[in-house]
């Protein structure tokens, strides 16, 4: 897309790209100028193309976006990302997508909902997400992706991130009622979400399965696993029912168990997840060398925020055993900000 022209829309991806390459080898400095570039000629570009953009400038308009969240994940001092993820969002609104819904490809569509789905993560009370039940549900209709499969962008299956979106709409509307007026339909939905993730299954990609070896099929299935447990967890701690007793523990013990398979993790999320969750020391240390290994071997400025929150929350729930034995400290309250830091993507 970056190279196949020379419009402003191709350039403001060639851009964004640049900028992290520039970020990576030279620092933020350096950066700057390609961002402040890639931004102005995608601006140009949306203002002009309005409507009658030809197929390849809205797919390249997108990718451009979402190269931009991309820069913030690295820079963690740019404060942009839900800026430039509402930007994909506008892109995605345009009557053309509307009308030929095909335009938009497969995987831009995977990593658009990688990005909206923890941003709601972290804003779940928020109410313009373009990610609503019925557009989702549209989007993934639309996508010829298999649902089950493994996205490598994602870390899982597209099934799993439906339902991590789920349970985010869930959570927001547990934070706006009272408890006791929670309705058996909203109770329903808690179940149902349970079951689902208990039972869900992802595999490779077919195509993906014919070339992988060993090492990348066991990374792969790991990761994918660890998002599951995660999922289930963060489920569990928003709206825990009876029937989850036991079970947190031992999903905590088998995500452990995936970490543990792991050469790196790549995927900040599921990790967050279980350290906030962890209950021993044992698995705290496991957290610290975990994430010493991701900053070394990543360098993403989003992973030493998230560092600082676990950390806060382990000291919070420190303090609380002094006074509550036994009482687990809710985490939630850490993520819920208007900050555009993206700490989990």
């Amino acid at each position: 897309m970056a190279l196949s022209s020379r419009t402003a829309t191709a350039s403001a991806l060639c851009n964004a790209l640049l900028s992290i390459a520039a970020f990576h080898h030279l620092g933020r400095a350096a950066a700057l100028p390609y961002k402040i570039k890639a931004l102005s000629q995608l601006s140009h570009s949306v203002s002009a193309s309005a409507n009658d953009s030809p197929p390849e400038d809205v797919n390249t308009q997108l990718a451009a976006c979402l190269m931009l969240c991309m820069y913030s994940v690295f820079d963690r001092e740019e404060g942009n990302w839900h800026i430039h993820l509402k930007g994909a969002q506008e892109i995605l609104h345009n009557p053309r997508l509307q009308l030929m819904p095909k335009l938009t490809s497969d995987f831009l569509i995977a990593w658009f909902l990688y990005y909206d789905v923890l941003a709601n993560f972290t804003q779940p009370a928020q109410k313009n997400s373009i990610t609503e039940e019925q557009y989702l549900v549209r989007m993934l209709d639309i996508s010829k992706i298999d649902t089950s499969a493994i996205v490598g962008s994602l870390g899982c299956s597209v099934e799993l991130f439906e339902a991590i979106h789920h349970i985010n709409h869930l959570h927001a509307f547990c934070k706006g009622h009272i408890p006791w007026l929670v309705t058996s339909t909203v109770l329903q939905r808690r179940i149902e979400l349970g079951s689902q993730l208990r039972h869900l299954v992802q595999h490779l990609d077919p195509d993906e399965e014919k070339i992988a070896t060993a090492p990348r099929r066991t990374q792969a299935l790991a990761t994918a696993e660890l998002y599951r447990l995660a999922a289930l967890l963060y489920l569990q701690r928003i709206y825990p029912i009876h029937e989850d007793d036991g079970s947190r523990i031992t999903h905590l013990e088998e995500g452990f168990c995936a970490l543990e398979t792991l050469s790196v993790a790549s995927s900040p999320w599921p990790v967050f997840i279980l350290a906030c969750e962890s209950q021993t020391e044992t698995q705290r240390i496991t957290i610290l060398r975990r994430l010493d290994d991701m900053e070394s071997m990543r360098g993403i400025g989003n992973i030493l925020v998230m560092r600082d929150i676990i950390e806060k929350v382990w000291k919070q729930n420190d303090l609380r055993q002094t006074t509550n034995p036994g009482e687990q400290f809710s985490w939630c309250q850490f993520v819920e900000s208007g900050n555009a830091v993206p700490w989990f993507v």
